[in-house]
């Protein structure tokens, strides 16, 4: 469950990089209780496509979107979960959150281990941006 990319890269011999990029979204929708503990389903989200760049140059791969649809309940303490006049003191609201994920990719030809020493120190960490 997550964001799983699979890259399939090929070297040509004038300097691009041909990638065959598969990334997949996966989310647990709702858990079937069973005699064991609980059997998750889960939704699965994915796409397909082959692009071609030239070395060091970066390509954004957008458009990945997932909805997660949620049920808020707000009200008064205790009183809102009273059967029968709970209703009173208190409501359930179904809230969707719309997320979209951006994918930058930069690939980079390593000819040696100079190449590797020089490259290593331009690695950027993974951040996680977020809308909230």
């Amino acid at each position: 469950v997550g964001l799983k990319l699979n890259v399939t890269p090929k070297i040509n011999d004038d300097g691009w990089v041909t990638m065959r990029l598969r990334p997949e979204i996966s989310t647990v929708t709702t858990t079937v209780s069973s005699q064991g503990g609980g059997i998750p389903q889960v939704n699965k989200t994915e796409v397909e496509t082959t692009v071609m760049v030239k070395d060091g140059n970066t390509i954004i791969l957008g458009g990945l979107k997932k909805d997660d649809k949620s049920n808020v309940k707000t009200g008064l303490p205790g009183l809102m979960d009273m059967p029968f006049v709970g209703n009173f003191f208190g409501r359930t609201n179904d809230e969707i959150t719309q997320t979209e994920i951006v994918i930058f990719i930069t690939p980079n030809i390593l000819s040696g281990k100079e190449d590797y020493t020089k490259l290593k120190g331009g690695i950027k960490p993974f951040k996680e941006y977020s809308t909230k």
